[in-house]
């Protein structure tokens, strides 16, 4: 199912989690801290959502509960071409 970006924040205000790839333990790291939050957001009407480049190391990232928000996928990285996200 495809999502524009900007429905995410249409009715509730949103932190928005960019991750560089789901293997990468830095990305894992930032994730479980960003995660700490995700009450606190929450009680405040502030949604968690993670935004991935690939499919690729998913599966084993949401079985590690790396991150505690909602998780989308820009297979065709469109977002961070946008936002001017370079390696």
């Amino acid at each position: 199912q495809s999502v524009e970006l900007q429905s995410l924040w249409l009715d509730r205000a949103v932190v928005l989690f960019f991750l560089r790839r789901f293997g990468c333990q830095v990305c894992r790291w930032t994730a479980s801290e960003v995660s700490k939050l995700k009450e606190d957001l929450g009680e405040n009407g502030v949604a968690l959502v993670g935004v991935g480049p690939e499919e690729e190391g998913l599966q084993e990232f949401q079985d590690g509960g790396y991150f505690k928000g909602d998780l989308y996928i820009d297979e065709h990285k469109q977002c961070y071409r946008d936002l001017g996200f370079r390696r």
